[in-house]
């Protein structure tokens, strides 16, 4: 039933619009999850920003000072 999805939140990437198409050509990657949620909201924005949010590698990581514990 199509009101079970109503609050899901779902990426889409636009493949082509053209200057006289009423509505754009896409395809539906996939869903992020429920509205209302912050941590699926702040993925929404940072994905539709172009953020990555990946851990960094253990390569980068091994680039770093180390840690002064106090």
């Amino acid at each position: 039933m199509p009101s079970e999805f109503s609050n899901i939140l779902y990426k889409a990437i636009i493949k082509k619009w053209g200057a006289q198409a009423r509505y754009p050509y896409g395809e539906l990657v996939g869903p992020i999850g429920e509205l209302g949620q912050i941590s699926v909201e702040t993925n929404a924005l940072l994905c539709d920003n172009n953020v990555t949010w990946n851990d960094f590698s253990d390569d980068v990581m091994s680039c770093l000072p180390s840690m002064v514990r106090l």
